[in-house]
């Protein structure tokens, strides 16, 4: 890949996880007070998982190490959401 498609993809990678926090702050906006939404950890997640094979390419063995130790909290998050919203769906009907 040319270097500048590189840093284009790590580019989108800290996008995704900037774009997290505009997803937490507007849904924490709407119900007046802090609530982290599903969209967050799906953010964090896709940017952890861009941003690791970026580092990765730039021959950094510690940035790839340190956001797979994220991925697991945050698909831990996104798991316990949808568990969440099952449930709820399921008392609701």
């Amino acid at each position: 890949m040319t270097n500048l498609l590189w840093e284009l993809f790590g580019a989108i990678g800290y996008c995704c996880y900037f774009a997290r926090w505009v997803f937490q702050i507007k849904a924490s906006k709407k119900e007046k007070r802090s609530v982290t939404p599903l969209n967050f950890w799906i953010l964090s997640g896709l940017g952890a998982i861009i941003l690791a094979i970026y580092g990765y390419g730039l021959g950094s063995i510690i940035m790839p190490v340190t956001l797979i130790f994220t991925l697991i909290i945050q698909f831990y998050n996104i798991r316990l959401e949808l568990i969440y919203k099952n449930a709820k769906k399921v008392v609701l009907e």
